[in-house]
């Protein structure tokens, strides 16, 4: 298990789901006025392929249009670029390489109500 907990988590707001009463992904939300950012997108990997990580990103993103939002954004890793795309996602082309890992900044414009 890694640790994932930065002090930042105090001012987001964290999502999970939920089959047959177990937890099986979660996500991480922060805005600042009307962008907003998700971190932590994760689904327990036997979980994976069913539906979760979308269901959630779906839900962050219809609670950020709610909310104001105009933008939604992550730090994506390289190898999920392509599962941020088929929700609408864009890429930047701002990447960069933390903890060993290479990622992409990726942005989905949001509708106003």
């Amino acid at each position: 298990m890694f640790e994932m907990g930065m002090e930042q988590d105090n001012c987001g707001m964290h999502f999970g789901a939920f089959k047959n009463d177990i937890l099986a992904g979660v996500v991480s939300l922060f805005n600042s006025k009307t962008i907003f950012q998700f971190r932590k997108l994760a689904v327990e990997p036997l979980q994976q392929n069913i539906g979760i990580g979308s269901s959630l990103l779906n839900y962050i993103i219809n609670y950020a249009i709610e909310n104001g939002g105009t933008k939604i954004w992550c730090n994506a890793r390289l190898p999920a670029t392509g599962f941020y795309l088929k929700i609408g996602f864009t890429k930047t082309g701002d990447l960069f390489l933390k903890n060993g890992f290479d990622y992409e900044i990726m942005e989905k414009k949001l509708p106003g109500i």
